[in-house]
């Protein structure tokens, strides 16, 4: 029959387990160091039974030692294999607690959705302003100008953007896939 760990055996660690056996053999070697300095004192209440007790003492604390650090490096394992595991559930959990495969799918199909009706939008936005930059009436303007270009952060990098005027209507024509590469660049930033 198995006998109960306790838990301050089982708080011991390996460190630990080979201190104790190598105190175990440092009193034993003590032990027949005194005994033995005790005979070359003239003490004649040792005798030659208790200073090979003692040598025997000794020899067994080494085989405990020897056996202490076969304990040891089998209780570092277990304790960096339970490290593992409790560090991989954290992370597993972490997982489930987040957002699932299906959510994301489904974000971003919503997203997808989203980013089609606005592009449609804005093709259909821009189709007017083209159309009224093509007749060529001089009271209206359709320039390509820095501040256009700027307004979504691109620059002369971005010459598609241009800024229109049209009676006291102004605006930007900005096509979506500009848009799209400055959502895409501000995400990057951040991972």
């Amino acid at each position: 029959m198995a006998a109960n760990k306790s838990p301050a055996a089982e708080a011991v660690s390996p460190a630990q387990i080979v201190a104790d056996a190598d105190r175990e053999i440092t009193d034993a070697e003590d032990l027949v160091a005194a005994l033995e300095q005790r005979v070359q004192d003239g003490d004649e209440t040792v005798d030659a039974d208790q200073v090979e007790k003692a040598r025997g003492l000794a020899r067994f604390a080494q085989l405990r030692k020897a056996a202490a650090e076969k304990k040891a490096a089998a209780l570092a394992e277990q304790l960096a294999a339970d490290e593992f595991d409790a560090f991989v559930k954290t992370h597993l959990d972490g997982i489930d607690a987040g957002i699932s495969d299906a959510e994301i799918t489904g974000e971003l199909q919503n997203i997808v959705g989203m980013i089609r009706a606005l592009n449609d939008r804005v093709m259909d936005r821009n189709r007017h302003v083209y159309a009224l930059a093509r007749r060529g009436d001089p009271v209206n303007t359709f320039t390509e100008t820095p501040a256009a270009k700027a307004l979504v952060g691109y620059g002369s990098a971005a010459p598609e953007v241009a800024r229109f005027t049209f009676g006291d209507r102004s605006g930007h024509v900005i096509p979506l896939r500009v848009l799209l590469q400055r959502i895409a660049d501000d995400l990057s930033v951040r991972f």
